[in-house]
C-alpha cells in the first residue's frame, strides 16, 4: 500500500530524466488531515543540500488531496498511485496520473478518485484537472 515515493522523470522533453516527483500520501497539507501531497522539483541534476518542501521555493508544482483522508497518490497493490504517462502523442511523457485511493466522491465513502493533469512540464503551466470515480469499493465499506 503506497504510491511511488521517489520518481526520476523527464517532463521537459529533455535529453535526460533530471526532473523528480515525490509522493507523500499522509501529508497534511492546508489543515486537512492525511490529504497527501505529490511535489515535482524540475532540474535536479547539480542540486545538493537539503530541500524543505514546507517552503515553496524548494519545488515547481504541488498537487494535494482536495480532502482529509483522500492520500493522493496512494494505491493497494499496483504502485502506480504517480504515473507519468503520454496521452497526447506528443514527444515525450508529460501528462501525469494521480490516484487519492480513499478520497470520497459523489457522496460515496472511500471510493477514490483519479486525476489527469495534462503537460506538466510545459513553462506555461497548461494543466488540466479531470476526476474519474474509481469502479470499485473496499472491502467492508458501505
Amino acid at each position: 500500500n503506497s504510491g511511488l515515493g521517489v520518481q526520476l522523470v523527464n517532463v521537459d522533453g529533455g535529453v535526460f530524466a533530471n526532473d523528480l516527483l515525490l509522493t507523500a500520501i499522509s501529508a497534511d497539507i492546508n489543515s486537512k488531515s492525511n490529504n497527501g501531497a505529490v511535489y515535482l522539483i524540475k532540474g535536479i541534476d547539480g542540486l545538493s543540500g537539503v530541500k524543505d518542501l514546507s517552503s515553496s521555493n524548494s519545488f515547481n508544482s504541488l498537487w494535494t488531496g482536495g480532502s482529509a483522508n483522500d492520500q493522493l497518490g496512494r494505491t493497494t497493490s499496483s504502485g502506480r498511485g504517480v504515473q507519468l504517462v503520454n496521452v497526447d502523442n506528443g514527444g515525450y511523457s508529460n501528462d501525469l496520473l494521480l490516484t487519492a485511493h480513499v478520497a470520497d466522491v459523489n457522496s460515496k465513502t472511500d471510493n477514490g478518485a483519479v486525476y489527469l493533469l495534462k503537460n506538466i512540464g510545459k513553462p506555461t503551466n497548461d494543466v488540466i484537472t479531470a476526476r474519474v470515480v474509481l469502479g470499485h469499493r473496499r472491502p467492508g465499506r458501505k
